[in-house]
């Protein structure tokens, strides 16, 4: 009698673990699924990539410097010309390649690729916080189980862990309006502009192989497209340049390995009033970076 309580105790112990199981797995697809289409249709650049609807006449990829360097609005208000911008804080040119090519398949090839190349020397560390896009991403996907297996393997056994990114709070934040304008909008402090005077000189990291291949890949395909391509090396708080470490010869070598020319902007302000650090500009910086690439032709024909 005993042994019969306990088989039917531990039976329905199973019997409620499966149960259990059941609905937290159906749980966690109903509600990644919910939060997932409301990913789809926040404002982010990211959202509107995946939806098919950032179009653009000229395009704009970089890492933070490119963020804060070619702001769309300022280019868009001087060209007359749709700009849109793919740039993000941390993203490599590897990663940048992935998104390039995403968009490409969702939208007409734009008729300038503006790329900022500082993104030839970072890692894929951000790579892991696009997991909210893998679903509709196969290359996304793909560079994840490759370089970020914990957050492609969490994906696919809980689809809610895909949604735990700052990328999923930035959809939130721009859920009904265009981040579109997103920049550092402060000045450098006057504690970091001192510190940088007595600094000791630093390299630039190397420019990583896989990076220059990735880019090539983006720039060769854009130009098969019949997309003019501009590069450009964008502005450091002047007294930093100063103390880098032949950054000269780090510009060559991206030309050289690219390929293709790389204009050099990075002395082209000198103002430490429109950096917000020491290689970052500010709001104003690329208000006055636009007027610099826009006056002398480099973003394409205005149709002012």
């Amino acid at each position: 009698m005993t042994q019969l309580s306990s088989a039917h105790a531990f039976t329905r112990l199973l019997a409620l673990v499966g149960l259990v199981s059941a609905l937290a797995f159906a749980g966690d697809r109903a509600m990644a699924w919910a939060g997932r289409e409301l990913l789809l249709d926040s404002e982010l650049r990211f959202s509107r990539l995946y939806r098919g609807e950032l179009p653009a006449r000229v395009l704009v990829l970089g890492n933070s410097r490119g963020v804060n360097a070619l702001l769309a609005p300022a280019l868009e208000e001087r060209t007359g010309r749709q700009v849109r911008t793919l740039t993000w804080n941390g993203l490599s040119a590897e990663l940048a390649g992935v998104l390039w090519f995403d968009w490409l398949e969702r939208h007409e090839a734009p008729e300038v690729l503006l790329v900022e190349v500082s993104f030839l020397s970072v890692p894929n560390h951000q790579l892991g916080d696009f997991r909210p896009y893998y679903a509709w991403s196969e290359r996304l996907s793909d560079l994840a189980r490759d370089q970020a297996a914990t957050s492609w393997w969490g994906c696919r056994v809980a689809r809610l862990y895909c949604l735990n990114s700052p990328l999923t709070f930035r959809a939130a934040y721009y859920a009904g309006r265009s981040d579109q304008g997103w920049v550092n909008r402060y000045s450098i402090s006057p504690a970091l502009l001192a510190a940088t005077d007595t600094m000791t000189p630093e390299a630039l990291n190397p420019i990583r192989d896989h990076d220059v291949a990735a880019l090539r890949r983006v720039l060769d395909s854009a130009e098969a497209a019949g997309t003019e391509v501009r590069l450009l090396w964008a502005p450091y708080l002047p007294a930093y340049r100063d103390k880098l470490h032949d950054p000269d010869a780090w510009r060559a070598e991206a030309e050289r390995r690219l390929g293709r020319p790389v204009r050099d902007d990075s002395r082209t302000l000198t103002d430490p009033a429109l950096f917000s650090d020491r290689i970052h500009l500010n709001d104003r910086g690329a208000e006055a970076l636009a007027d610099t690439l826009v006056g002398a032709g480099f973003v394409g024909r205005s149709d002012r």
